[in-house]
């Protein structure tokens, strides 16, 4: 199944993100991602710190660590899932670490311990020109908009975008520490960009990851790497910042049901919040919804009753044809027009359209001085808006003798334009007819002539009434 995720629903890069969705449209219970772990007793706070010195790029950082783990191939069934997902599979410990990106939506890192110095972890932002040789074996220049996650000496891993070679997981890797963080969007996106550097994390963090999730995403993912590795998981975690306070929106139900069409209550709404996982209270005449973290999209009212209809279905939305300021019909001067038309068709005539150009020889053959001038002309040569139909309609005629057709009848209804105050348009029609009469070799030929002109405007006239 392919689905197309757009940048304002990040919750959906995740299997459990689909799956909360799905639960909400069709009404099915949704089972949440067991996130227990057998820890054994030593403490990692104990053994790991944490600090942030740039809370406004980094504003929540969680760290698990898991000692002695055994390199070994994940299980197949994760292997062909992460494979079907696009994402190469390596060991159970890096392994561990997409599923539960995939299956979560949150990305995560996983560093060796061992090479860590000082067992400690610095959030800072880079210095202009500093240098850090990234998992890809680039050496990358940072400067001072780039976020770095550092041991007590050094950088060790680009915030949000990849790890670095001085900390990487290898076969020789026995305890690992589990990093599991909150980077805003903007950082992160402008970081992968200047570096032309995009991962399956910072397409995450670009668009916005849950910044509740990270307690509940380092648990997962220790416990699986615990299982798939025969490691243990050290008791608790090593924490810095917190997820930011959540928002309340209001929604008005009579603005809703305006907006809608049709009739929204309180209670219908707070329950398709409930089916999204969001809470939600009554205050007066209006229904306050807590935004959880994992919705970033949800910033106004509109939102809130976009969610609403989406959940209930379009289908209640009712069609009603926009009200029209006419009665209907032709205007009475198209009509006309279509009237002269038929009758000069049935007549025998064939219409034409041509440009409505003229040439200054044209202008000169009949004497016309009040041409209106076009600025950006389609042709040099014919650089004025036409006065008559009449230069139009010669020079289809001679268009068609050049091609060897002989008989021409045509005719057009069009608009001529001459200077005034500080112009006028003026509907008119015209014909042109040359050649012989006769329809094939057993009529008589006879010469068209001004008796056959006159022939056409009486039986023009006729129609008209």
């Amino acid at each position: 199944m392919d689905i197309e995720v757009e940048p304002n629903r990040p919750d959906f890069l995740s299997i459990f993100g689909v799956a909360r969705e799905a639960a909400a449209a069709t009404g099915v219970k949704l089972m949440p991602v067991d996130t227990s772990v057998e820890e054994v007793p030593e403490l990692v706070a104990d053994v790991v710190s944490v600090r942030i010195d740039d809370l406004d790029a980094c504003p929540r950082y969680v760290a698990r660590a898991v000692r002695g783990v055994a390199h070994r191939p994940s299980p197949l069934g994760v292997q062909a899932r992460l494979t079907a997902s696009g994402i190469r599979p390596i060991d159970a410990v890096i392994d561990a670490t997409n599923y539960t990106m995939l299956e979560i939506g949150q990305p995560l890192h996983a560093f060796d311990l061992r090479r860590l110095a000082g067992s400690g972890i610095v959030v800072r932002r880079a210095s202009d020109g500093e240098r850090l040789i990234t998992l890809d074996d680039v050496e990358r220049t940072l400067t001072s908009n780039d976020l770095l996650i550092c041991d007590t000496e050094k950088p060790v891993a680009l915030a949000g975008v990849m790890g670095g070679q001085t900390s990487e997981v290898s076969a020789e890797t026995t305890d690992v520490l589990l990093e599991s963080a909150y980077f805003t969007r903007s950082g992160v996106l402008l970081t992968a960009r200047r570096l032309d550097l995009h991962t399956e994390a910072s397409h995450r963090f670009e668009r916005g990851t849950d910044p509740e999730a990270c307690p509940g995403a380092a648990a997962r993912c220790a416990a699986l790497m615990a299982r798939w590795t025969g490691g243990q998981v050290m008791r608790g975690v090593a924490e810095a910042g917190r997820a930011p306070e959540r928002r309340w929106v209001a929604l008005r139900p009579a603005r809703t049901t305006a907006l809608l069409g049709y009739p929204v209550s309180g209670e219908a709404a707070a329950s398709v919040f409930a089916s999204l996982g969001m809470r939600s209270r009554p205050d007066g005449d209006r229904l306050e919804v807590e935004i959880p973290g994992f919705r970033t999209d949800i910033e106004r009212e509109v939102d809130l009753i976009e969610e609403v209809v989406r959940i209930q279905g379009y289908d209640h939305v009712g069609s009603t044809m926009p009200r029209s300021r006419h009665p209907g019909g032709v205007p009475d001067p198209y009509a006309f027009a279509r009237r002269v038309k038929g009758a000069l068709a049935k007549a025998g005539l064939r219409e034409v359209r041509p440009v409505p150009f003229d040439a200054a020889s044209d202008l000169a053959l009949f004497g016309d001085t009040d041409a209106i001038p076009v600025t950006n002309p389609l042709r040099a040569e014919e650089g004025f808006l036409r006065t008559r139909l009449t230069p139009g309609l010669l020079h289809a005629v001679a268009l068609n003798q050049s091609r060897g057709v002989d008989t021409v009848r045509i005719f057009e209804v069009g608009t001529t334009f001459r200077l005034a105050d500080p112009f006028v348009e003026i509907r008119k029609a015209g014909f042109a007819l040359c050649g012989s009469d006769g329809e094939g070799w057993w009529s008589e030929q006879r010469a068209l002539d001004v008796l056959d002109a006159k022939g056409v405007l009486e039986s023009l006239l006729d129609d008209l009434g």
